[in-house]
């Protein structure tokens, strides 16, 4: 028969199931651990690509609005040289001839559109009637919404 303890000989066997245990718990915690830490990331990455949406959203809407505002004080500005150009006609008997440059005519106020462009003014043939024009948002001639012609005419 052996010398030993059998006591002593399942020792080895429990400590080996210890050590499992222990190194299997700490190994379940760290993967709790990265698994969480990659779930936080995780968010805070969808949490940025959200807030980025929000402020491209934003940026948008404060330019329509920006846009809309210098449509509205284009309409405005064309209507007052219009009204002004109708009063020199009832003064004067005639509408102040074309310039051929940006300005509609001297005193005529402001003749910049919302969008900081020359307003054009366009004596008509006869010197019967004239054209108030902004080129719009783009600056040239045509186009739809705020890149559209705002006119004024003497009709």
């Amino acid at each position: 028969m052996s010398d030993r303890d059998p006591q002593a000989q399942g020792a080895p066997g429990w400590l080996v199931v210890l050590l499992v245990v222990v190194l299997g718990g700490g190994g379940l915690l760290a993967a709790l651990a990265v698994g969480g830490g990659i779930l936080f990331v995780r968010r805070r990455e969808e949490a940025r690509a959200a807030q980025e949406l929000a402020m491209q959203e934003a940026r948008r809407a404060a330019e329509q609005a920006r846009q809309r505002e210098a449509g509205e004080v284009t309409c405005l500005r064309l209507e007052t040289l219009r009204a002004e150009l109708l009063k020199i006609r009832r003064e004067r008997g005639s509408y102040p001839p074309s310039t051929g440059g940006p300005e509609p005519f001297e005193g005529a106020g402001s003749g910049t559109d919302g969008w900081g462009r020359p307003i054009r003014y366009t004596l008509r043939e006869g010197g019967e009637g004239f054209e108030l024009r902004s080129f719009g948002v783009d600056g040239k001639e045509g186009g739809e919404g705020y890149a559209a012609d705002f006119v004024a005419t003497s009709e």
